[in-house]
C-alpha cells in the first residue's frame, strides 16, 4: 500500500456560509447605492426633476417588490412613468376630477337668482337617483371633450333630434359635470345647415319602400298609420334648431369669442369668408342665426374674455332678455367701462345676474344710466362671496344686506321714468 501524502494545512483562513452572504450582501448594497448617488453631490436645487437623484429608500422598495412579486415583471404601460410619457405624446388623458370644495363653488356660481317654486325642491333633487339621460349624457359629454382627434361622437351628434341636443347642451352646463364644452363641440350641436332638410329627405330614414302606403291592409286604421309615420322620425325632426332654441346654458364651458360668434351670429350677405378676423368686418351687419333666443348664460367661461367684440355680439341679440355674467374675471382695465358699455349694448334685459364679479356692488348706482338704460330690468344679481367673521355674525350680514338692497333700490327708483321697481339679490 502506498501511505497517503500528508496535506499541507492551509495558509488561508476558512470562511463560513453566514459570514460569507454578509459579505456579498454588503457589497451588493455598497454598489447600488453607489450607483444611484454618485451624483449626489452635484445635485443641486436648480437641477431639473429628470437629473435629480432618485431616493435610495425608493430603490430599494422597488427591488424588494420585484423579487417578492410571483411571475414576470409587469409591462412598460403600467409603470407611471409610461403614463407621463403617453400624456406628452398627445393621447387623450382622463378628466381631472374637481374636488369637493370646487364643486361647492360651481355650485354658488350657477344658482339661480329666482328661487323655485317649492322651498325643498332642491334637496328632492339631490335626493333622488341620477337619471339615465343624466349619466348618458355625461358619457356622452366626456367623449366629446376630448377633441376631434380622439373623439367617437363629435361627427354624430349633429344628427341628433334637436330636443336631445338642448338637453345634452345642458349636461354640459351642469355644475356637477367634469366636462367641458370645447369650441368644435359647440360648433357641432348648434349648427343650423341641417335644418334645410326638406320632407322627402327623410325616406333615407325609412326602409325606402314607395309603395309601402298601397300594400297596407284595408283593415288599417289611423292609429295605425300615425304609427307608421312616426318611424320616419319627422316628429322629431320637423322643429328646426334655428327656432327651436330659446335657452342657451354655456356655463363653464371652454368656447372662445369666435366660437361664440360664429354660432350665433352670421353676416347679411354671404361675400365676406373671414367675419371675425377681416378689418372690414365691421362694416358688415351681423343677423341673429337664433333670432328667438331669449335667455343667454356665460357662467364662469374664461375664454370668453370682456371684450369690445363681446359687446357688439350682445348689441345683435335683439331677442336677449336675460343674461348672466357670474363668475367672469374682469381685466383692470375694463373695469371702469364695463357696466356703462354692459348697459348700452343690452337696453331690454329684464334679468340679469352679476354675481362673484370683480367690482363694487355700490358701482351699479354711480356708472349706470339709470333714466335712459335697463327701464325694464327687474332682477339683478349681485352676490358676493362673504368673509368668515361676516358669516360667523349672521343677523348682521343679514341687516348689512338688506340695507344695501334699500339703497340700491331708493336710487334706481328715483332715477326711472318706468318701471321703478327693481329686485337686488345679495
Amino acid at each position: 500500500m502506498i501511505p497517503s501524502r500528508p496535506s499541507q494545512p492551509s495558509r488561508t483562513t476558512t470562511e463560513s456560509v453566514s459570514t460569507r452572504l454578509n459579505r456579498l450582501r454588503s457589497e451588493q448594497a455598497a454598489s447600488t447605492r453607489s450607483k444611484f448617488t454618485s451624483t449626489s453631490t452635484r445635485s443641486t436645487p436648480n437641477t431639473p426633476a429628470w437629473l435629480r437623484v432618485i431616493d435610495d429608500r425608493s430603490v430599494r422598495r422597488v427591488i424588494r417588490g420585484r423579487r417578492g412579486t410571483a411571475g414576470p415583471p409587469p409591462p412598460p404601460s403600467w409603470s407611471q412613468d409610461s403614463v407621463i410619457s403617453t400624456s406628452i405624446k398627445g393621447q387623450p388623458s382622463k378628466p381631472l376630477r374637481l374636488r369637493p370644495h370646487q364643486l361647492v363653488e360651481r355650485r354658488k356660481i350657477a344658482q339661480p337668482l329666482v328661487a323655485p317654486a317649492s322651498s325643498n325642491q332642491e334637496s328632492e333633487i339631490e335626493g333622488n337617483v341620477e337619471s339615465l339621460f343624466s349619466i348618458a349624457g355625461g358619457s356622452i359629454a366626456r367623449d366629446l371633450s376630448l377633441g376631434p382627434d380622439h373623439s367617437l361622437l363629435l361627427e354624430h351628434v349633429a344628427y341628433l333630434p334637436t330636443s336631445l341636443k338642448l338637453r345634452l347642451l345642458d349636461c354640459f352646463a351642469n355644475w356637477r359635470n367634469e366636462s367641458s364644452l370645447t369650441n368644435d363641440g359647440a360648433k357641432e350641436l348648434l349648427r343650423e345647415d341641417l335644418d334645410e332638410m326638406q320632407d322627402g329627405d327623410y325616406g333615407a330614414w325609412s326602409d325606402g319602400d314607395s309603395n309601402s302606403d298601397t300594400e297596407r291592409e284595408e283593415g288599417d286604421t289611423p292609429e295605425v298609420e300615425d304609427q307608421f309615420r312616426s318611424l320616419k322620425f319627422e316628429d322629431e325632426f320637423a322643429t328646426p334648431m334655428s327656432t327651436a332654441l330659446t335657452r342657451l346654458d354655456l356655463s363653464f364651458s371652454f368656447i372662445n369669442l369666435k366660437t361664440l360668434r360664429s354660432v350665433l351670429l352670421r353676416p347679411s350677405s354671404p361675400q365676406p369668408s373671414t367675419l371675425v378676423t377681416s378689418p372690414s368686418a365691421t362694416s358688415v351687419k351681423l343677423l341673429p342665426i337664433f333670432p328667438h333666443l331669449h335667455t343667454l348664460l356665460l357662467c364662469s367661461t374664461p375664454h370668453i374674455a370682456i371684450h369690445d367684440s363681446l359687446y357688439s355680439l350682445l348689441s345683435s341679440l335683439l331677442s336677449l332678455r336675460i343674461l348672466s355674467l357670474a363668475g367672469k374675471l374682469l381685466p383692470p382695465t375694463a373695469i371702469s367701462t364695463f357696466l356703462p358699455r354692459l348697459s348700452a349694448s343690452t337696453p331690454l334685459l329684464r334679468e340679469l345676474n352679476l354675481s362673484y364679479m370683480d367690482f363694487e356692488v355700490k358701482e351699479v348706482m354711480r356708472r349706470i344710466d339709470w333714466e335712459g338704460k335697463w327701464n325694464d330690468l327687474k332682477i339683478l344679481g349681485l352676490r358676493r362671496e362673504d368673509n368668515e367673521d361676516e358669516e360667523s355674525e349672521g343677523s348682521t350680514t343679514t341687516k348689512r344686506k338688506e340695507r344695501l338692497k334699500k339703497e340700491i333700490r331708493d336710487w334706481v327708483a328715483s332715477k326711472r321714468k318706468r318701471g321703478k321697481w327693481l329686485d337686488v339679490v345679495l
